[in-house]
């Protein structure tokens, strides 16, 4: 058991300014500018109990956070793209608790169960809180959305571990949900006739599904790994007025093999394919990528690896997506049709020589905390 108080401030000043071409001056415009002062104090305290009956091991814990957190801004007056009262101030006061459960059952010697469940907490960086306008790109603009609450994600699995032969497969069936989910709503900025995007807490996610994974070998010489899952998903929203209820059936397999050509001579090619999806405002289209890595570590120069590494190996890498918006009447704001074509596919030679080839590299000790602010 233990207590953990967290500290954090941040403080800083945008200014928006714009490029004259014809005579390459910059004019500033000040209804854009703007700063923020956020103080957050976080106070946490938990408790974990592990123990074990027959042949049941468990391990549960409980968190317990108060937050007090006031983010104050200089120009309440920014662009708001979802047209809401904005105020000089944001306070947030809330008390919260986080259960997690983590139950294995062994079955016999190869065999087991395992039931996991918890509630989490998923707090938004500082740059989508922050309400500066700045351009992502030439088609978009991004402001903060200072309201923005954090998400509280929730999990359960169970799951059966079968040793199988020489094999082991793990088929695991979930539900996973997120309440108050952070969406990136996208309208447009009608002035340049360009998207405009902020995010914010509109409604909440879920996916109910199994999947499966394997590990196998086969002889000395061929490692396979196999996954797959399949599940159904669930967005609901309300953008700009209008609600949104989106729901697919997902499913996504990868899976990777490891070849010992030699005792000095390795081969990995692995798979990755995910199904179309919808999303809070559209849909992400089917993706597949497929790499592939051949690695040499000769014997008699046992400091040296070298390696060639292929990237995208089928010149697959083209992500394709929609997005639309509609007002609070159902009238569509606007459609927009994107593909993202990465050409592939993309070779890399290394070579390495390790100084001392007998000495661990010690790991640092990390803090998640503050991370997600930078």
């Amino acid at each position: 058991m233990g207590i953990q108080p967290q500290l954090l401030r941040q403080s800083g000043t945008f200014n928006f300014d714009t490029l004259q071409i014809h005579s390459n001056t910059w004019i500033p415009q000040h209804e854009f500018n703007n700063s923020i002062d956020l103080n957050r104090a976080i106070y946490g305290g938990y408790i974990d109990y592990v123990g074990s009956w027959n042949k049941i091991n468990y391990r549960t814990g409980l968190r317990f956070e108060y937050t007090d957190q006031l983010m104050e801004i200089e120009n309440p007056n920014y662009l708001n793209i979802f047209q809401r009262p904005t105020q000089p101030s944001y306070r947030l006061q809330k008390a919260d608790w986080f259960p997690s459960l983590h139950v294995s059952y062994d079955i016999d010697e190869r065999n087991s169960l395992i039931l996991a469940a918890s509630r989490r907490i998923n707090r938004p960086p500082t740059k989508n809180m922050s309400p500066f306008l700045y351009r992502r790109h030439h088609e978009v603009y991004v402001v903060g959305d200072p309201a923005l609450k954090p998400e509280y994600l929730k999990t359960a699995e169970l799951s059966l571990i079968k040793g199988i032969g020489n094999q082991q497969l793990t088929l695991t069936g979930f539900y996973r949900g997120t309440d108050d989910a952070i969406f990136r709503a996208n309208t447009v900025f009608e002035e340049e006739n360009v998207l405009i995007r902020s995010y914010t807490n509109s409604g909440n996610v879920r996916a109910l599904g199994a999947e499966i994974n394997t590990n196998i070998t086969a002889g000395s010489r061929a490692r396979f790994m196999i996954g797959a899952s399949l599940y159904d998903f669930n967005v609901q929203a309300d953008i700009f007025g209008f609600k949104e209820d989106n729901q697919s059936t997902n499913w996504n397999v990868k899976g990777n093999m490891n070849l010992f050509l030699r005792s000095d001579l390795r081969l990995s090619i692995d798979m990755d394919v995910r199904s179309a999806t919808v999303t809070t405002q559209g849909q992400n289209e089917l993706f597949y990528v497929s790499n592939a890595a051949m690695h040499y570590s000769p014997a008699r120069w046992n400091s040296w690896t070298f390696g060639l590494k292929v990237t995208d190996l089928l010149g697959s890498n083209i992500q394709g997506l929609n997005t639309r918006a509609y007002d609070a009447t159902g009238s569509q704001i606007f459609f927009q049709q994107t593909t993202f074509d990465r050409s592939g596919p993309i070779f890399e030679f290394l070579a390495s020589y390790s100084l001392n080839t007998q000495s661990k590299q010690a790991k640092e000790g990390k803090s998640i905390f503050g991370d997600e602010q930078f």
